[in-house]
């Protein structure tokens, strides 16, 4: 789902810029691909897919504001926002998952998948907190939370014992100083100017994206999604010094 999100993604962008050059032709043949792109993240029944479908929103709009700099954009942002409402409000998915959460804050019970999650994230700030500075380091909070299994059972529905969290693990691991250095090297490629306007807007949205998803799971921990990240990172840093000695 990352894969195709990061892909649509790229796709907008070269809509867009196709727009904006009166390129209609091309245009027109983009926004076919990225509209069944983008269907087939709406059509996945994995949990994650929610929290997907809801970062690819977030990230064309976050493309249109970039790139139209007009009454348009505004129209297409709420014509975005009002698809979505009408999507989230007549998704099963989201209305359990909205119910879970109910549950949670009403009658203090943690069920379903995202009430899960909540649970989870719950362990980890205490956790965080114990040592909030550097950290417990790598292997102690996958202990603590075999023990936490241990004790409560029903707050683990999945044989793993992690947060569903990528920032609340990153806290916990290593600290706010930790955290601090991670944040910063977002800040610093997010900034890491690129003179092609699509790449280094492409750039900033992958990484928009990423920070986005760690919310909702570990994806810097995932062999395919880390890689992916890493390789991405890589390629933007290369075409960067390729403008360098061009220049």
């Amino acid at each position: 789902n990352l894969f195709i999100l990061l892909g649509s993604i790229l796709i907008y962008i070269k809509f867009i810029r196709n727009i904006i050059s009166k390129n209609y032709k091309n245009a027109s043949l983009l926004f076919l691909l990225f509209c069944l792109m983008g269907i087939s993240l709406f059509l996945e029944k994995e949990v994650t897919s929610r929290l997907i479908s809801l970062v690819w929103l977030i990230a064309i709009i976050f493309v249109t504001f970039n790139q139209i700099h007009s009454k348009l954009r505004l129209i297409i942002a709420v014509g975005i926002v009002l698809l979505s409402i009408s999507y989230i409000t007549n998704s099963n998915r989201f209305q359990k998952g909205f119910s879970e959460i109910k549950n949670v804050y009403v009658n203090n019970k943690f069920e379903g998948s995202w009430g899960h999650r909540l649970k989870l994230a719950e362990y980890g700030i205490k956790m965080w907190l114990e040592n909030p500075i550097i950290g417990r380091g790598i292997v102690d909070p996958v202990d603590k939370m075999r023990e936490q299994k241990k004790i409560n059972p029903n707050d683990f529905k999945d044989p793993t014992v992690h947060f569903h969290n990528q920032l609340i693990l990153i806290l916990v691991q290593v600290g706010l100083l930790g955290f601090t250095l991670f944040l910063s090297f977002f800040y610093y490629f997010y900034n890491l100017k690129i003179k092609n306007t699509e790449i280094n807007l492409f750039k900033q949205t992958t990484l928009l994206v990423y920070f986005l998803v760690m919310f909702g799971e570990h994806y810097l921990h995932m062999i395919y999604t880390s890689t992916f990240f890493a390789l991405l990172i890589g390629l933007f840093f290369a075409y960067k010094n390729q403008e360098a000695i061009k220049n």
